[in-house]
């Protein structure tokens, strides 16, 4: 009787044309802009969902994925939890944001997602760190968080075996944590600024200190970040092993290479996120003994600003949408092509 249940899903009114591969190849981009930008990322099929694919279950029905990061990653999850109409879950009652979405598809099998909030990729704390995570975690290393969370999470949900997938990333913290520790005199750059006074002091901080001091801060940042994945690598090393990029519209606007590049007054010099992803596609492929990958969001997202809300910071429901299908792309395709950037 089980040859039967694949076709079923057919009937269920999805749209004409709705397939595993057309949902898989998620979205694409549209006709470019005279300056190279594209205008926008769309769904190839809009109302494709995941849960009306019942040939699609069978790639993603006891697959898993442990997702270290901020609010890029927790937005996805939930996301995830409500198209599937699934409550989230906690692996941690300790913990205010370790979070699960299991998603049942076939054989009662679930596709299960967990998420872990690091604040930064090393032991320096910003002033919102204590929103994050309990007193006792903010005296542990990034790294030391991030593994203790993710054998709390197998303990609880994959019965101590290793996700299939265990990706991280950690930006907007690292560059929090660099603007307060370089204070700038925001008299120095005043003519130049724009928007809210958040963002105005965003502005400030970043031509203040990153065209300064960014060749002690990357170094540091990427030996934070080899050291993160490494001990991933080594508390699960029978997971695919993969770094998220992330393309940031106020950090890159910021420093010109967008919005005030024509300003003739004002330095270009490369925008934070994208002098930190170069760094990453520069390095990882020689961080050892626990392979490294990238999931390179940031090429797939650079430029689309519609993507986030008026802070620049926060991504909106659309580009969660985007991000689970290109996920559900990589998990889909685990174990057996290991070698792929995606």
């Amino acid at each position: 009787g089980g040859g039967g249940g694949g076709g079923g899903g057919g009937g269920r009114g999805r749209m004409p044309g709705c397939s595993a591969a057309e949902f898989l190849a998620g979205i694409h981009v549209a006709p470019k802009k005279p300056g190279g930008l594209p205008i926008h990322f769309a769904p190839l099929f809009p109302g494709c969902k995941m849960l009306d694919l019942p040939e699609l279950h069978a790639q993603l029905a006891g697959r898993s994925a442990f997702l270290v990061g901020d609010c890029w990653e927790r937005r996805l999850i939930e996301h995830v939890c409500k198209e599937a109409g699934r409550p989230l879950e906690s692996y941690d009652q300790v913990e205010p944001f370790a979070f699960v979405c299991r998603v049942p598809l076939m054989n009662n099998a679930n596709l299960t997602l967990g998420f872990a909030h690091i604040s930064g990729s090393g032991r320096m704390l910003t002033a919102s760190s204590h929103e994050y995570m309990p007193a006792r975690m903010l005296r542990l290393s990034s790294s030391e968080r991030a593994v203790e969370m993710l054998s709390k999470f197998r303990e609880k949900y994959l019965n101590g075996i290793a996700p299939d997938l265990v990706m991280a990333q950690s930006y907007a913290h690292d560059f929090a944590g660099w603007s307060e520790r370089y204070p700038c005199d925001p008299a120095k750059n005043k003519q130049k600024m724009t928007g809210t006074t958040r963002h105005r002091r965003t502005l400030c901080d970043v031509y203040e200190w990153w065209s300064t001091h960014q060749h002690i801060l990357l170094p540091e940042w990427l030996s934070n970040v080899e050291n993160l994945t490494q001990s991933l690598g080594a508390a699960s090393p029978n997971s695919a092993l993969y770094w998220n990029t992330r393309y940031l519209p106020i950090s890159e606007f910021a420093v010109g290479t967008v919005g005030l590049a024509n300003n003739q007054t004002t330095p270009n010099f490369p925008g934070a996120y994208h002098s930190m992803s170069e760094g990453i596609r520069a390095l990882h492929t020689t961080w050892k003994p626990h392979k490294v990958q990238l999931f390179d969001m940031a090429r797939y997202s650079a430029g689309l600003v519609l993507w986030y809300y008026g802070d620049g910071l926060h991504q909106t429901a659309w580009a969660s949408q985007a991000f689970a299908r290109v996920l559900f792309n990589l998990i889909a395709r685990l174990p057996g092509t290991r070698d792929q950037t995606i």
